[in-house]
């Protein structure tokens, strides 16, 4: 703060001076949107804490190819409960802001079995994007 001059904090701590929120320093990433992926072991720790407490939900692309693909609800679940592996490295999406996750696992008869998700730990809610 200069002498003489109060410095400006807007309601939430904002400080356009120090470039800070309430004495934390900002990130920079997160401003713009897009955040670091979770690994592998965080997005695991996720998607189990979201199968027990949360929502998972279907796109409407992977609704609409539900019949075609003859994938049900219950081989999604499942394979989501499995130890699964990443098939790919997280892909950005600029369009949608957010990180996708394409898990490679097995469905209840065994085959296997291909998830794009996208997880919204802060909603405690996935997102299937799409699945063969």
């Amino acid at each position: 703060m200069t002498k003489g001059k109060p410095e400006h904090v807007d309601s939430i701590g904002n400080s356009p001076q120090t470039g800070s929120i309430q004495g934390r320093k900002l990130d920079v990433v997160s401003i713009s949107g897009q955040v670091s992926p979770l690994s592998a072991d965080e997005l695991a720790a996720c998607v189990s804490r979201i199968l027990a407490y949360g929502t998972v939900r279907e796109s409407y692309h992977s609704r609409e190819e539900r019949s075609g693909r003859n994938i049900s609800d219950d081989d999604l679940q499942h394979g989501l409960s499995l130890s699964w592996i990443l098939a790919k490295e997280p892909n950005w999406d600029s369009y949608h802001r957010n990180w996708e996750y394409l898990i490679r696992t097995k469905d209840i008869e065994g085959d296997e079995l291909h998830i794009k998700i996208v997880a919204e730990p802060e909603f405690n809610r996935i997102r299937i994007i799409t699945k063969y």
